[in-house]
C-alpha cells in the first residue's frame, strides 16, 4: 500500500530516498527493503515523530499528522511539510532499520540480562520501562526537527 502524504507520511518513498541519498551513509540495511518495508518503515518513523511535542498547534485542526505547524507570529510556508521534517523522517527511517528489535522485545517481555559464551548485557529498570513506552527519536531526526522541539506555547 503507496504512502499518503499528509496522512500517514510526511513524504513520499521517493523524496526519503532523495534525502537519504543526500545525508545519510550507513543505507545498507535500508537498500536491502523492499518498497513495501520501506513504506512500512516511513509509516512508523510519521508515527514517532508524531509523539513529541511540539510548538505551537497545528496548521489545520483538521490534519491528520503534526506538522506542518503554526505559532506566534511563525507559520509553516503555505501550509506545507516544511524540508526538515522530511529530513527527521528519512533519519527515523535508517534508524528503525538498523535498530535491534530482538533486544527490544526482550526488555519488553521483561528480560533483565542475557548472556552467551565471551558476552552478556544487563537491562537498567530505566531502559526496560523506555522499551515499554517505544523506542526514542533518532538523535539526528532530533537534530532536524530542533526548530519545533521547544516547550509548548500558545498558538
Amino acid at each position: 500500500m503507496a504512502l499518503t502524504v499528509g496522512t500517514d507520511s510526511y513524504a513520499t518513498l521517493a523524496e526519503l530516498q532523495a534525502y537519504i541519498d543526500e545525508f545519510i551513509f550507513d543505507i545498507t540495511a535500508w537498500t536491502a527493503l523492499t518498497e513495501t518495508q520501506k513504506e512500512n518503515y516511513a509509516k512508523q518513523a510519521t508515527r514517532n515523530i508524531d509523539k513529541g511535542i511540539y510548538k505551537g498547534c497545528k496548521y489545520d485542526v483538521e490534519q491528520d499528522l503534526a506538522f506542518p505547524r503554526t505559532w506566534y507570529k511563525t507559520v509553516d510556508v503555505a501550509g506545507e511539510i516544511p524540508n526538515s521534517v522530511k529530513l527527521a523522517q528519512a533519519y527515523e527511517c535508517i534508524s528503525l532499520t538498523n535498530f535491534n528489535f530482538t533486544r527490544l522485545n526482550k526488555q519488553a517481555a521483561g528480560v533483565k540480562s542475557t548472556s552467551t559464551k565471551s558476552a552478556s548485557a544487563s537491562y537498567s529498570e530505566q531502559s526496560i520501562r523506555e522499551s515499554k513506552q517505544g523506542k526514542r527519536l533518532d538523535i539526528e531526526a532530533q537534530y532536524a526537527l530542533r526548530a519545533y522541539t521547544t516547550l509548548p506555547s500558545r498558538c
